[in-house]
């Protein structure tokens, strides 16, 4: 039987918090329902166990993306854009961000960082998407995972010499991380991977 870390039991909690959350909510015409008082009261629970959380990795966030695509199929009239609609295209290009997949560019070249952070803007714009269509808290979730997880990207391209410009991040959390739809406070980390 495995230890019981700190960072176990803290997941653990928060898995539990948040498979509370997500057996409120529902399946595509549900997005109302994360703006009860009950998604706010289980939102704002995770929200605080968050803070001493630690940074989210790519495993962590995979695992809350497939947890919220359980029993889910996204029809092909609601986005006709794959990533948004199916869990494996969308995880492979989590793992493009995460492993820094720029298509073949050298770090030496502009649009190196360009290229890895399109692919964590696309996991960030797709878990909102889906958030706002399923009102699925884990998409919530996994959207707040990724822009911890897409600003240490930011700031390891900032410390290369990317030049991305000062605005760049407000603009980058104003259109993918802001979650207006359930108008809840959102965990920032919340359940991650069962790995300790």
């Amino acid at each position: 039987m495995p230890a019981v870390t700190p960072r176990t039991w803290l997941l653990g909690a928060l898995f539990t918090a948040a498979t509370l959350a997500a057996c409120s909510g529902g399946g595509l015409p549900g997005p109302q329902k994360t703006g009860t008082a009950e998604g706010i009261r289980n939102a704002a629970t995770a929200t605080a166990a968050a803070d001493a959380a630690p940074l989210p990795t790519a495993a962590d966030v995979e695992g809350v993306i497939r947890h919220g695509f359980q029993g889910l199929t996204i029809p092909y009239t609601a986005t006709t854009v794959v990533t948004f609609r199916k869990v494996d295209p969308l995880v492979g290009v989590l793992n493009d961000c995460a492993n820094d997949n720029s298509g073949g560019l050298s770090r030496d070249n502009p649009g190196y960082w360009p290229a890895v952070l399109g692919h964590c803007y696309t996991v960030g714009d797709a878990t909102k998407w889906l958030y706002g269509q399923t009102g699925r808290q884990d998409f919530a979730y996994a959207n707040q995972m990724m822009m911890r997880f897409m600003k240490a990207k930011v700031d390891e391209a900032d410390a290369a010499g990317a030049k991305l410009g000062e605005g760049y991040w407000d603009l980058v959390v104003a259109r993918i991380y802001t979650l207006t739809a359930a108008g809840t406070p959102i965990a920032v980390t919340p359940p991650a991977s069962t790995t300790p």
